[in-house]
Order: C-alpha cells, then structure tokens, then sequence
C-alpha cells in the first residue's frame, strides 16, 4: 500500500511538471531552491542499499509539498579507508543504487542528477569511527519550485555564478564631459590618462560633433577589477599578460553613440608599470553574446614607452620634452599618511615545573598483640606429669625466660613501627603541603601561559615584520629622490614658463598659466633639511635593519609555519582547568621559537628610530606633496591647453607618463601582450562540478594575466601554459543559497589533473577574498 502511494504522488508530481513544460513555462534551473534533503547511509565498503537506508528513503519520498520543475540531485560521500580511485568508483556505485532505487519509484531518469562524487577527510580531534560512518552517505536532495511562487519567477531571489559575479556596473563608471571642439585630459580615479583632441567624434552619419559630450569611463587594472567587470586575458584561445583594461563611451547630449573620427587618436597613459615591458600593444575587445565575455584582437599597434624613440620626433619638432617635464611620482601613494608602525608587545610568564607528588597516604601499622608472660598461667599450662619437684621448676623457669625475651622484642617492634608512621605522617603533610603551593603556581602559570598563546595568535596573525623594512625603505627612497625630484619640480615649472614666453600660440590661455606660475613657491632644500633627510637613510640605521634581519634569519614560510603552529597549540587548549602535559611542553617549545625568531626588544628599538625618522620628514613631505601636487595640476592644464591647440603628440604623453596607447575605436581597449610558449603544456583541474561553477587561473609574476570561464564539462583545461610558471587556481561553485570554494597554488605541472575540494565560505569571505587577489 506505502509503494503504491508513493507511486501515485510522484506520478502526480511529475504531471505537474509535463503540465508546465506543454504550457510552455520553461523554468530555468536557476531557479530551483533546495526544498529538503535526506542522507542515506551504507556499510564500509558496500554499495548496497540496507532495510534502513530504504526505510529512509521511502519516509523522505512522503508528504512532497506542491513543486513545479522538480528535480532530484545526489552527492556521494566516502571516508578515508581506501585509495582515492576506489573511493570514487564506490561513490559512484552508491550514488546510482539510489538512482536506481529512485527510478524505480516512478520518477523520471532525466530528473535525477548525479552530481559529485567526494572523499572526506578526518578531524582527528573528534571520534574516527563516527566520523568514517558518518561520511558513508548518499544525501539525497529535492530541488524546486513551489506553485505557489512559480507564476512569479522574477522576484526568485537565488544566488548563481553569474549573479555573484555580475556586479552593478556603476561601481566602476566614471562619468566626465566636456567641449567636443576643444578636446580634454581625463584623468581616471585608478590613474588612467586620456588625452582626447578636438573635434574627435562622429555620429552614425559621420558627421564632426561640436557640442556638449558626456564621456565614460572604465578602468580594470586589478584581477578583482577583471573579475567583477568579466573580463579574462584571453585572445582568441591565448593567454595575455595585461597592462592594464579600459571601457570608452562617447555620447551627444541626445544620448546617441559616437565613434571616433577616421584619422584621429585618443592617446592612453596607462597606470601600470606592466604597459612599459617589452612586447605590449593595443587590443580591441569584441564581446561574445554567447559567454558574454570580452575576446582580445590585436592591432598589431605597440605601444609608445619613455624608453623607446619615436622615428619621427627629430622631424616633427625637434627636440624631446621628456627631461624637461616633471614625471609623476607615486611618492604620494607611499608617503602620505603613513601606516603606525606595529610593535610586539608580548611578555612572556615566568616558568614553573609541574608539580610532581609521588608519596602515598601513611598507613598505621599492624602491631603485635601483646600478653605479659605470668608463671601461674604457664604452670597451668604445662603439667607436671611423671617429672620431678625439680625438674618441673627448672622447665618452667626456663620457658618463662624465653616468653618474657620474646614480649620484649615484640614491644620494641610496636614503638619502632608507631615511630616510623608518626614520622611519615609529618613529612606527607608538609609535602602535601608544598604540593599545593606548587599546584597552585602551576595552575597560575597554565591560565598565563593561555593569555600568552592568545596574544601570540593574534600577534601573528596581524603582525609583519616586513612593514619595518617596507616603511624604511619608504623613507629612504623619499630622502634620496627628495633633491633629484626637487629639481624636476622647478624643472617643470621653468618648461611651462619658456613656453609661454617664446612661443605666440599660447598667447591667448598665457595669462592665467603665469598667474598659477608665480603662485608656486619651489622652497629649495636648506643645509639642515639636507641634513635631516641624509640621517634618515644612514648607514648606521641601514645595518641594524639587516642586521637585525640576517640574525632572525627570517623568511616569510618561517614565519607562516610558526603562525600555524602557534594557532594549532591554542585551538587544542582546553578552556579550563589545566592543559595536557605534551601541550605544555609543545607550549614552552614554542615560546623559545618565539624568543629566537622574534627578537621583540632589538625590534622595538629599531621601530622606533624608524618612527622618530619619519616625524622628523613629516614637515618635509607635507611641503613637497603640495608641491608636487601643485606642479601637476599645472602640467595638466597645460596638457589641456596643448590638446585644445592640437599639438600634442603621443611621443608627448609616453614621456610625461612613460607610456602611450592609440585608442582608434571606443569601447572595450586592452593594453597586453602574448604570453610566451617556451615549455608549454595543458593545465587541467578536474571541479566535479558543471552547474552554477566558475573557475579561475592567475598566473604569477610581476605581470597579471588570467583565464576565467564556467567550465562546461566536470574538468578545466587551459592550453599553452608554461610548465614552470606558478599559478593560482580558484574554484568558485554556488549551492543553493550558499557558496563553495577551493584554492589551489603551484606549478602548472604540479597541479596537473588535481581533483580539488571544495569548502563552504560565506558570499562575504568569498567577495573579499577575490577582491584581494
């Protein structure tokens, strides 16, 4: 009677879904949420199906709630016993003897998906054979749509790949507008520079727009830029190394597109140190409709660089106006409002040795009973018989005398032992005495030793001793560059005025150039100022950073390891009472790493100077970040003023900025170049997985060049990448509501055919550690 309603109540479910499909409701899978799951659990090494695993199946087949589009999804479990093949070939044999079992109740094959297969790994804090038992599963998942809810699919809030990672566009639009017939430089919010001449756009017809522009702007310079605007570097099936991506969009004040006019540039500076190697040049994205991602085409156009020269310079004008202008610095990004230098604070407790008491309680002794010997009684005792008066009295005496000499002894043996337990008695409570005393220090000790272990971890976690270095070096940098940089300052200024002066076609914007030139005040350095700055980047102070550094001998595994450790140590700490001996002394291992590794009081003093270094230049930078700031906003305009006269050319802007990229069409601009192919093979991650997954690769090294795509089969392969390189690959899968993600870091030929797992994170955790990358 049970399989027959069970039949029937399927067979009413899955006409419900014919029903939809006729009428022509095509329901996204998307679109499903999990209603309920049920776990079935098998024998160790078995696939067959138990009374109880049929028993839980069949109670998890009832009372199915009204679902439109419904959908079974099984994920198959195993635990550690066996190797990895054989758990998957057993995984997989479970997971379709439910299938099976499934079909078998009248749902349709089609409807029932079987979608990982996984082995577990062990806490070995927790019961091994619970967890090993536990793991043996099959979870058993019904997805759909409620009816009540599938008339109004659009307000279905479920998170998927694409959902996750289509970010509002907003975020990175940068909004400018301006004069079409004078032309401008757009400087973006990442340091992109846009020169763009006069009469630049054309409508659909061709013809010149000479009103009001509306320009947009989007920059995508990090792999969390890339990420969130879907962008990959990927041309035509090869990898890129990026300089840098833009997005360019023109339009009139009706809001039509503009293109750019035939003949004419907008030149580029990128804000990347990559887009001045070797091999760059400009890209054209065309969007494919069918992944929605950008493909690069190469223009075979390269890049102008400050260290390249143009052919044409020497005929055109004459002369280079690179050493002459003053070249940005990012002198403001390092030293502008300083980071507070870190200090260790840690103190360590007092060492204590665990209290040791072996003595037993005293125990009383057992003593002689004792008679006193009495010639009456033993004459009763004894009988005379057939002996003399004499003879009688001769054995009685004698034996009297060896009873009297055996009650001596015996007394004397009872006050040895009462003496002896007396003194035992005395000396085990002064030892239990002494014993609580040091229980006492231990246990002080112990609660210490916890408070130690917490500041160790969050010290560890937070603290990088490289900042010192880092922040030295800031310092150092500014101290050595502060007169060259100086010079090039009034350098700057001295070009803008001998233009001014000797050449007439600025003679209509010169007034109010030489008015902002007269505002700037270049103080030039004193004595003392030179001085200051000379101590801060001293010898003296340079070799106690290295010393201090080559006698720690630290590196940053070292450190990362011990971290780790530290971690471990006081993630296993009881909460209360006293922590397991091998724990103690893992503990007191670990404060002489500590101790030696991290030599907080020569840190401290070397943190300090740093410090009381940088106060002394904070006056010193503040005057040259105004400065600066003030010669680049006239460079800027004066940039503008040159682009309004039409006479700025691209060897102009690569060596006021080091680079210059020809952007002949709007929309989407690459500034990358082919990755090389020396020792190159195929990299191929196997996810488990195909719906709501995306999977990631970042390449190392100095330049950024990244593969991202949902891959359409349950294993990720991308072609043409080193064997030697170092990469990152990232798996991100939605589930549900929720979001399951793995990492994986190494050489390509490491991490050939790796079968990652995946973890559960949080949209939070997952949204910073993307953006992070």
């Amino acid at each position: 009677m049970m399989k027959e309603l069970l039949k029937m109540s399927f067979l009413l479910l899955c006409s419900l879904t014919y029903s939809a499909s006729v009428q022509g409701q095509d329901i996204n899978t998307e679109t499903l949420k999990k209603q309920k799951e049920r776990a079935v659990y098998f024998a160790s090494g078995s696939a067959e199906l138990s009374s109880e695993a049929i028993e839980s199946l069949n109670a998890f087949l009832q009372n199915q709630p009204d679902l439109e589009s419904t959908e079974f999804r099984l994920q198959a479990f195993t635990d550690d016993v066996g190797s990895p093949d054989r758990n998957a070939l057993l995984a997989n044999s479970r997971a379709t003897q439910v299938q099976a079992y499934l079909s078998k109740q009248n749902i349709p094959m089609n409807r029932i998906a079987i979608q990982a297969f996984q082995q577990l790994h062990l806490n070995p804090d927790e019961n091994v054979v619970e967890q090993r038992a536990n793991n043996r599963r099959v979870v058993v998942e019904l997805w759909g749509v409620s009816l009540k809810k599938s008339d109004d699919l659009s307000n279905t809030d479920v998170l998927t790949i694409e959902k996750f990672f289509t970010r509002n566009l907003e975020d990175y639009q940068q909004d400018f507008s301006f004069s079409a017939v004078k032309g401008t430089v757009i400087e973006g919010e990442k340091g992109t520079v846009l020169q763009i001449p006069a009469n630049c756009f054309v409508d659909s017809e061709g013809n010149v727009v000479t009103g009001e522009i509306s320009f947009l702007l989007q920059e995508a310079y990090s792999y969390g830029d890339m990420l969130f605007q879907n962008l990959s570097t990927v041309s035509n099936g090869e990898l890129l190394e990026t300089g840098g991506m833009l997005f360019i969009e023109a339009k009139d004040t009706a809001g039509n597109v503009l293109e750019i006019r035939e003949g004419v540039e907008i030149i580029a500076a990128m804000a990347s140190a990559s887009a001045k190697l070797p091999g760059m040049q400009t890209f054209e994205g065309e969007m494919d409709t069918l992944t929605n991602q950008v493909n690069w085409v190469a223009t075979n156009q390269p890049l102008l660089t400050d260290n390249q020269k143009a052919a044409n310079v020497g005929a055109s004008k004459g002369f280079s106006n690179r050493n002459r202008l003053y070249q940005r610095s990012t002198l403001n990004e390092k030293l502008d409002g300083l980071k507070e230098i870190p200090t260790w604070k840690l103190k360590l407790p007092k060492e204590v040795d665990k209290p040791r008491f072996r003595l037993r309680v005293p125990k009383y002794p057992r003593l002689y009973v004792l008679t006193q010997p009495n010639k009456e009684a033993l004459k009763a005792e004894i009988p005379q018989k057939n002996l003399s008066d004499a003879l009688y009295k001769n054995r009685i005496r004698k034996k009297l005398f060896n009873l009297k000499s055996a009650y001596l002894k015996r007394k004397q043996s009872n006050q040895a032992k009462k003496n002896t337990y007396k003194r035992d008695s005395i000396h085990y409570e002064k030892s239990l005495v002494k014993h609580e005393k040091n229980t006492a220090k231990y246990q002080a000790y112990n609660t210490s030793m916890r408070l130690v272990l917490e500041e160790m971890r969050e010290n560890m976690a937070n603290f990088d001793l490289g900042v010192y270095s880092k922040e030295y070096n800031a310092l150092k940098d500014f101290s050595r560059k502060y007169q060259r940089r100086n010079i090039r300052l009034s350098g700057g200024k001295k070009y803008v005025e001998d233009q001014l002066k000797n050449n007439s076609i600025y003679d209509s914007v010169a007034q109010p150039l030489q008015a902002k030139l007269r505002a700037i005040d270049l103080i030039s350095l004193t004595e003392g100022e030179g001085a200051l700055l000379e101590s801060c980047w001293s010898k003296k102070t340079k070799k106690k950073l290295d010393h201090y550094f080559l006698r720690t001998h630290y590196t940053y595994s070292r450190y990362k390891t011990n971290r780790y450790r530290v971690t471990n140590i006081y993630n296993r700490s009881p909460e209360t009472g006293n922590m397991k001996p091998y724990q103690l002394h893992q503990i007191r291992r670990m404060k002489g790493i500590i101790k030696e590794l991290y030599n907080y009081r020569s840190l401290l003093k070397v943190g300090e100077e740093v410090q009381q270094n940088k106060q002394k230049v904070l006056p010193l930078i503040t005057r040259f970040l105004n400065m600066e700031k003030a010669v680049i906003d006239l460079e800027k305009e004066f940039l503008e003023v040159r682009t309004e006269l039409n006479i700025l050319e691209p060897i102009d802007v690569a060596s006021i900025y080091g680079n210059a990229m020809r952007i002949r069409r709007a929309g989407w601009l690459n500034c990358d170049r082919f990755m090389e192919r020396l020792n190159a093979t195929q990299l191929e991650i196997i996810t488990g997985y195909t719906e709501n997954t995306r999977v990631i690769m970042i390449s190392g090294g100095r330049v950024k060049s990244m593969v991202s795509a949902i891959p359409g089969e349950i294993s990720f392969t991308i072609p043409q990448v080193s064997r030697s390189r170092v990469v990152k690959v990232i798996g991100i899968r939605t589930v549900g509501d929720g979001i399951e993600v793995f990492e994986e870091e190494g050489t390509v030929q490491s991490l050939k055919g790796v079968t990652p797992t995946f973890k559960k994170k949080t949209k939070e955790e997952v949204e910073v550690m993307m953006t992070a990358i």
